[in-house]
């Protein structure tokens, strides 16, 4: 069976930016439904006394990424969403957040550097992967640590309506 195509892609107007401003975190479990509409999560509704969490992140410094990952022998596909952010100068107190992030399945939602806001881990959550920390050598170095997220879902992360973000943030 053929799956028909519907949209034809021009080249755009040159308007985009890449990287991502900031990322919103909270444990899944803390999310009980979503509402999309036309495809945009238009409302989410969270646990009693749940929020999600904001890591600001430097200009040039955060970045997320879907890949499209397809078998033809098996003939399947599935979308891996990758989050890199950055924390510099981690605190005791950063640290030990960094160990509660480690233990629990996550959602995240960033925003990039266009406005637009991105839901990760929807369906089977994020996970903090292998991710460094430490210190450079000079003292122009990174003294922090790049935080890997990955998610596996069905679909490619759903925009999130931003009149949204203000009812769930801490």
């Amino acid at each position: 069976m053929s799956c028909a195509l519907t949209l034809a892609v021009g080249l755009g107007c040159r308007d985009s930016r890449g990287g991502v401003k900031e990322v919103l975190l909270a444990e899944k479990s803390s999310v009980l439904t979503l509402t999309k509409t036309l495809g945009v999560i238009s409302a989410i509704e969270m646990a009693a006394l749940k929020t999600f969490f904001t890591y600001a992140q430097e200009i040039e410094t955060a970045n997320f990424q879907q890949i499209i990952q397809t078998s033809d022998a098996n003939g399947t596909k599935f979308y891996e969403q990758d989050l890199n952010l950055v924390i510099n100068s981690p605190t005791s107190s950063i640290w030990s957040e960094i160990n509660l992030l480690a233990q629990n399945v996550l959602v995240a939602i960033l925003l990039d550097n266009n406005g637009k806001y991105w839901y990760m881990g929807e369906v089977n959550g994020a996970r903090l992967q292998p991710s460094t920390g430490g210190t450079g050598t000079a003292f122009g170095d990174r003294n922090g640590i790049t935080l890997a997220f990955k998610a596996k879902e069905p679909l490619f992360a759903s925009e999130v309506d931003p009149a949204v973000i203000a009812t769930i943030i801490a």
